[in-house]
């Protein structure tokens, strides 16, 4: 069984992204590229685009965190590990 104590925000740090505040988080793709990343109410957010975003609950293990961050690696086409 996965652990129960799984830290979503220690894994998005793991992947690349640095904070900007308690809920605010930013990937740097390039220097004119980056993938935000908000937190509310038990989501996390990644914009696409101006009118979509990819809204899902916060994983509660690693194992989940892979396949939903797979996904969106693949949609952004671009690499979420540094």
């Amino acid at each position: 069984m996965e652990k129960e104590n799984f830290e979503f925000k220690n894994y998005i740090f793991q992947k690349g992204f640095e904070k900007v505040d308690e809920t605010n988080f930013v990937y740097k793709v390039s220097n004119d590229y980056e993938v935000n990343l908000y937190i509310e109410q038990g989501d996390y957010i990644i914009p696409v685009s101006p009118d979509l975003e990819f809204r899902k609950e916060i994983p509660k293990n690693e194992k989940q965190a892979e396949k939903e961050f797979a996904v969106i690696s693949e949609v952004l086409k671009i690499s979420l590990n540094k």
